[in-house]
Formats: structure tokens, C-alpha cells, sequence
């Protein structure tokens, strides 16, 4: 049984459709990229996934439970988290605030602190900057800081939306290498990535999005070898 299981997929903002029937799925530990152009409804399925827009018709099913009439913070509660585009850090709280802030559901002061030392471990400037407000970092620290305050919670997927947008190049090796940590922590991982060459690079399986639909799916190393792909999206 996957881990996240999407089918037949429809939603859309007011009387606009945007998404055309999508069916996807995650297992346990892996990756999987959705592609697309601006428009394609790629950032809408995982606002849909996540019970931010309301699903018009299909079925959302996650560790084998029907969430689609969920709403946003239970389907978190669940153990889906995601990380929006543009980092949605809270600027004039502190690191370790935010950080807390993700980790709100649990009442021991303990197991927060484990917690937040994973997090320190994982992204050692993170902890560099703990009393530092978020607002003040940098654009590659903030999305180390959203990623982090997502795992605070101890989910068991993460939806990723454009993770390394805005990052410089030595940045963006890093965000992918804690795609793969994330991964190899028994995580299932849902990414949406304009870099389509590195995103399939960490990726198990792949899903192209066209019109708020999916185009083609399969394995990373398929998708890549594609040659509508490698001209649309590879620079091929």
C-alpha cells in the first residue's frame, strides 16, 4: 500500500479548474519529483494533497486512511507535512522559535529538545543562529529553517515546493543532499522542483504535469532519458 495514494484528482480556486484528473502516488522512502512549466498545476496538487484547496472530485488516501475532505491541519496531524514556495518563516520570531512552532503539537519539553537537536545536526547554521530572528537570514538559511520546522513535527512525508528557488549554487548541492538525508530517514518525499536536472537526479520516480494534468510518469532514469523532457526541461 503506498504511502500517499492519489486518485482522479479535481480542484481548482472559485469556478476555475486546474487540475484535470491526477493520480499519483508515494511509497516509504522515496523521492518523487513532479515536472511541469509555470501553470501546470504542480504547486495546486500539493496545496489539494495537503487540504489547503478543496478537492472537487478524486480521492486523497494517506497510510492507507481516506483524507480527502480533511482540512489543512488535521491532514498535518496525520503526519503529511509541506514546505511551501517562499519558506513561510515566521520573520520576527527567532529560529528556535519557529522551530518550536512546528514541533506545537507536542507537550514534552523533552522530546522538543531531541528534536530540535536533530535539527541543529542537520543544518549545523541553524544552530549557529538559534536566537537570531528568522526574518534576518539569509534565503538559503530560511529554507534550511522551513524544512527543518516541517520535520519538527516527525512526519512520515514531506511535500517540497520549489526547495531551492532563489538559492545560490552551493546551496542548492545542499538541498538536495537533505533530500536524500530526508529520504534515507524512512521519509516518503513529494518534490516539486524547477530544477529539473537535479530533481531527477535525487529522485526514485517522476510524474510531467501539462494543463493540470499528468503527462508522463516512471522512473527517474526514464524520465530523464525522455527526449520531450531533455528538450523541455533539461536543455537538451
Amino acid at each position: 500500500m503506498p504511502l500517499l495514494e492519489v486518485v482522479d484528482l479535481e480542484a481548482g480556486y472559485g469556478q476555475i479548474r486546474v487540475l484535470h484528473g491526477v493520480s499519483l502516488h508515494v511509497e516509504r522512502s522515496e523521492v518523487v519529483a513532479v515536472l511541469g512549466a509555470n501553470g501546470a498545476g504542480k504547486s495546486t496538487t500539493l496545496l489539494t494533497v495537503s487540504g489547503v484547496v478543496p478537492v472537487s472530485a478524486g480521492t486523497v488516501r494517506f497510510g492507507g486512511e481516506d483524507i480527502t475532505s480533511l482540512p489543512g491541519h488535521l491532514v498535518a496531524r496525520r503526519g503529511l507535512a509541506q514546505v511551501p514556495e517562499g519558506r513561510g518563516v515566521f520573520p520576527q520570531m527567532s529560529v528556535e522559535e519557529n522551530l518550536v512552532m512546528g514541533a506545537i503539537q507536542e507537550r514534552s519539553k523533552a522530546v522538543r529538545r531531541e528534536r530540535l537537536r536533530r535539527a541543529y545536526d542537520l543544518f549545523p547554521k541553524l544552530g549557529e543562529r538559534r536566537r537570531q530572528n528568522a526574518g534576518s537570514l539569509s534565503g538559503g538559511e530560511q529554507q534550511m529553517l522551513a524544512i527543518s520546522r516541517a520535520l519538527m513535527a516527525e512526519p512520515s512525508m514531506v511535500m517540497l515546493d520549489e526547495p531551492s528557488l532563489g538559492l545560490a549554487p552551493a546551496l542548492v548541492e545542499t538541498m538536495f543532499e537533505t533530500i536524500l538525508t530526508i529520504r534515507e530517514a524512512g521519509l516518503g518525499v513529494l518534490l516539486v522542483e524547477q530544477n529539473a536536472g537535479e530533481a531527477l537526479e535525487v529522485s526514485d520516480r517522476a510524474y510531467v504535469m501539462e494543463q493540470g494534468a499528468v503527462v508522463l510518469s516512471g522512473p527517474a532514469a526514464q524520465v530523464k532519458a525522455n527526449e520531450s523532457v531533455r528538450a523541455a526541461y533539461l536543455g537538451v
